[in-house]
């Protein structure tokens, strides 16, 4: 299936700008009802920024073949489960 790039792009700002336009804002008061301090938000908000910025940069010139994308993806799907649970033994969350 191939989508032209005027609307892969178009929903990639839509998805973008939905996700950080209404799910960010509450999220943080969210996690503050949750019991977690500023700092800690600050930190969890900043790193999924972070990621994306770095992600963009070096994710890229990694897959240059379609069949090193699936690979990829469950690498960095595995690293996000580490890091989830890590981080949620790390403050104790139930």
């Amino acid at each position: 299936m191939i989508i032209p790039s005027t609307r892969w792009l178009a929903l990639d700002y839509f998805t973008y700008f939905f996700a950080y336009g209404i799910f960010l804002p509450f999220i943080a008061i969210w996690l503050n009802g949750e019991g977690l301090e500023a700092d800690i938000i600050g930190i969890l908000l900043a790193a999924g920024l972070t990621a994306r910025f770095i992600g963009s940069l070096m994710i890229p010139p990694i897959v240059k073949r379609a069949d090193h994308l699936i690979t990829t993806l469950r690498l960095f799907a595995g690293l996000t489960l580490l890091f989830a649970i890590g981080f949620s033994l790390l403050l104790d969350l139930p």
